[in-house]
């Protein structure tokens, strides 16, 4: 095999593996229950979330609070520990398992207050205030919507059957030669 064409095929390999390669998908949240509504995202790779905000918009304790990651508990305000598992089944309802989510000011070890939502059953979602100033469980409904598919995953695609189609051009006027 000549050079070139060993060069050609590893591109192609460099190509397959952005194409396979898992890219998270993103997921848009409304909560709306008793006195708190939040709205935010989470990123979810494997069956977990690994990142995203929730931004409080109604209720106590207003503001954007981020994914606590690790698991399975964050200690938040007033010494409650949040029990979560960042678990997350998008082909079912509830969305999330019925430890859910658990969002923090800073991150998971903050002592700062911080929020939990989790799933009750079909369309019944709960998110529990467990801030300096009051414990509240505001039982409602959430909205979980995924967002469009990342474009990388498109252009990887492309990139592949671009580079195949090059080096199966190639290989064949070679074999020719």
């Amino acid at each position: 095999m000549k050079k070139t064409l060993k060069l050609q095929l590893a591109l192609v390999a460099c190509a397959m593996g952005m194409a396979v390669q898992s890219h998270a998908q993103w997921y848009n949240i409304t909560f709306n229950g008793s006195g708190y509504a939040a709205n935010g995202q989470i990123d979810v790779a494997g069956g977990l979330a690994t990142s995203g905000y929730l931004t409080v918009t109604a209720g106590n304790d207003l503001g954007t609070y981020y994914l606590a990651t690790g698991g399975p508990s964050v200690r938040v305000g007033g010494g409650t520990d949040l029990i979560y598992d960042n678990v997350v089944n998008p082909s079912a309802d509830p969305f999330l398992d019925g430890d859910g989510l658990a969002f923090a000011l800073n991150n998971a070890t903050s002592s700062n207050p911080g929020f939990n939502l989790w799933g009750n059953s079909p369309g019944s979602y709960s998110l529990f205030d467990a801030s300096n100033t009051e414990y509240f469980d505001a039982g409602g409904t959430a909205t979980i919507t995924p967002g469009p598919v990342p474009e990388p995953t498109t252009a990887g695609c492309f990139l592949l059957g671009l580079g195949a189609l090059v080096c199966w051009g190639r290989f064949i006027k070679n074999r020719r030669s």
